[in-house]
């Protein structure tokens, strides 16, 4: 039950859904995963937030595609209620350096 709880949290974290969002405006992504990709079912890393308004995620999730099962790690902190990525990479394969750093690459 504890597992389910922070499941849900990792995944209705603005971190993890603005990941979506940069995966799904990049077409180099979009082209490798294919239309009918299939979102995680458990997001692992771990998120703390202050009651002050900062906080830090360093989260990191598999999702399927066409072309098999690639991985994606957002590193972020928050600051006076807003976030700031330091970095959110899409790899193409596990274990494998072809990557696509969603932030540089936004559309």
């Amino acid at each position: 039950m504890v597992c389910t709880s922070i499941f849900s949290l990792f995944k209705n974290s603005e971190p993890y859904k603005y990941s979506l969002e940069l995966i799904e405006n990049n077409q180099d992504a979009m082209e490798y995963l294919g239309e009918e990709y299939k979102l995680p079912i458990i997001i692992s890393g771990s998120m703390s937030m202050n009651g002050n308004g900062t906080g830090q995620a360093s989260l990191s999730y598999k999702i399927k595609g066409k072309n098999g099962i690639s991985r994606v790690y957002i590193d972020a902190e928050k600051e006076n209620g807003i976030w700031k990525y330091n970095k959110v990479i899409f790899y193409k394969e596990k274990g494998k350096a072809d990557s696509i750093d969603l932030l540089l690459n936004k559309e």
